[in-house]
């Protein structure tokens, strides 16, 4: 599903890419450098299995230093699996996808109204301790 997507774009935000183990194809990795992102996939290596592909090498050693950001994505999608599910019970793809954008908007309103209601709770208890 990620070639196509990735196929379909015409450009990325010069972000890092991160991705997990089922990502690491080279043609994905090279696809993503071309966009002029910074690849970010991990890899699976072992004492006797090396990289040996320099994009694959690439992509594995800024996967070291960016994959604390994933599993911060990962907490997001988990909170949101819990609160509506984690599939769709729905027969087209077009209604999944905009199922999932549904449940992602609808979540970061409630994250802002959340946010926003702490906020006034904090000023309320500022405003009465003088």
């Amino acid at each position: 599903m990620l070639k196509k997507i990735l196929e379909a774009l015409e450009d990325l935000p010069i972000i890092p890419f991160i991705a997990d183990k089922g990502n690491d194809a080279v043609d994905v990795i090279e696809r993503v450098i071309k966009f002029g992102c910074e690849p970010a996939i991990g890899m699976k290596q072992t004492w006797m299995m090396r990289i040996r592909n320099s994009s694959r090498r690439k992509s594995f050693e800024d996967w070291e230093r960016h994959r604390k950001m994933r599993y911060r994505i990962e907490g997001v999608f988990g909170s949101i699996k819990l609160k509506v599910g984690s599939s769709f019970p729905l027969i087209r793809e077009d209604l999944a996808k905009k199922m999932a954008i549904s449940c992602a908007i609808l979540w970061n309103l409630y994250m802002i109204i959340l946010q926003t209601l702490w906020f006034f709770v904090i000023v309320l208890e500022v405003v009465r301790r003088g």
